[in-house]
């Protein structure tokens, strides 16, 4: 696949924009949002792509969830499914254009996205870009994206075609780029095609990335906690006045976890818990 070169790609996804349409329950026009799949048929398999989900990180990843208890909105996410999704849709009123940016993670072997992964002071992050995407004759809007692992090919690799379902709902339909077929499982879009994807309030959004912040500084505060439970004796003295000093440093520099505040302010200062207890985890136990 590395040497499908961009021009070809580009074609012939050019081509398939023209070539796909899907079937429209009703001509209505795309409205402008934030959409994820949180309440379709399989309203537990899909959550939007920056909550937390157990399964998207591993069967492994939550084993230190063992024993504690959630709220059912927190145990649905950590179940979570196959699918994690996020779309922001815009559009130009002057020109009438569409333009989407997001990511599709489909049963952790399938990644679609409209930007690429890049490095930021060390760590991966998504870089959220907006594309143009064509407007069909049924209302319904049909939009490129790429594989963001891909470090070669810039080009398209599938469309995903986007329709409205209702005032507050969008199906979504994926057809892979024939020359990118073989980048990917062949059942990756059937878990994707034509589900329903619903719109989500500045405030639904913010109180998913609160609970998803939160969630996943539990999973590295339980991990640490059993590693540091796995110690002998003569290690944890040896380490205690360390740790002690360190849980200070991360409490001055996060803020501490009982601290008050708004729920933007309370995700900033949980995914800082999270990344500190992480690396401490890690440069604690990694020899011992």
């Amino acid at each position: 696949m590395k040497n499908i070169t961009k021009a070809v790609l580009t074609t012939a996804v050019t081509a398939s924009i023209c070539a796909f349409n899907i079937s429209a329950a009703a001509a209505d026009e795309i409205q402008p949002g934030r959409y994820a799949p949180t309440s379709s048929e399989n309203a537990k398999m899909f959550h939007n792509r920056g909550s937390f989900t157990c399964y998207g990180n591993g069967a492994a990843y939550c084993q230190s969830f063992e024993g504690r208890k959630f709220t059912p909105e927190e145990k649905e996410l950590i179940e979570g499914g196959p699918v994690l999704a996020d779309l922001q849709i815009i559009k130009d009123e002057n020109t009438g254009e569409y333009s989407v940016a997001g990511r599709v993670f489909i049963i952790r072997n399938c990644e679609l996205a409209t930007g690429k992964i890049v490095e930021r002071d060390g760590k991966y992050e998504y870089n959220d870009t907006f594309v143009k995407c064509q407007k069909n004759d049924n209302g319904s809007i049909s939009c490129p994206f790429i594989d963001p692992m891909d470090e070669e090919i810039k080009a398209p690799h599938a469309i995903f075609t986007f329709s409205q379902n209702s005032p507050k709902k969008i199906a979504v339909a994926a057809k892979v780029v024939p020359e990118a077929a073989e980048l990917f499982n062949s059942g990756c879009f059937e878990m994707i095609d034509e589900s329903i994807y619903d719109y989500e309030t500045d405030e639904e959004y913010e109180h998913t990335m609160y609970l998803s912040a939160k969630l996943d500084f539990l999973e590295a505060d339980g991990d640490l906690n059993m590693k540091w439970k796995a110690l002998t004796k003569a290690q944890k003295d040896k380490l205690l006045p360390a740790q002690r000093k360190w849980i200070k440093e991360k409490d001055e520099k996060c803020g501490a976890v009982t601290m008050k505040g708004s729920k933007k302010e309370l995700t900033v200062m949980y995914k800082c818990q999270a990344d500190m207890t992480r690396e401490k985890a890690t440069e604690l136990f990694v020899d011992e």
